[in-house]
């Protein structure tokens, strides 16, 4: 069974909607986008992943370039720091935004680090 758990900001927009944000979390505990982020992405580009993902939490539903569909309800938030493109794949589930764990093709081992993915 995963169980989500919640992230600390939660951000409110004029209109009330907010989507709550949490991060996949295995049967065993772990949370493999939060240890990406915290393990393999600098701090500087974790600012800029955190700052954007607040903005979709409190401005849903935003398009691009933001945001992408990927289509069957996956979507991706794009994030760019240091000309680095980062990319956090989730669905949206009863207004909760769930952060899931994804590879992208292409990439090396050492780029894949710890799930999430980097373009």
């Amino acid at each position: 069974m995963t169980v989500p758990i919640r992230s600390k900001a939660t951000p409110t927009n004029v209109e009330g909607m907010v989507l709550r944000c949490v991060f996949f979390q295995t049967d065993a505990g772990n949370q493999p986008v939060r240890d990406w982020l915290r393990d393999e992405v600098p701090a500087e580009a974790r600012k800029t992943i955190g700052t954007d993902l607040r903005t979709v939490q409190g401005t849903w539903p935003i398009g691009k370039p933001l945001v992408d569909s990927l289509g069957d309800g996956l979507r991706e938030a794009r994030s760019t720091h240091d000309k680095i493109e980062y990319r956090v794949v989730f669905i949206i589930d009863r207004g909760t935004m769930v952060l899931l764990p994804w590879l992208q093709e292409g990439l090396t081992a050492n780029e894949k680090g710890g799930l999430g993915g980097r373009a």
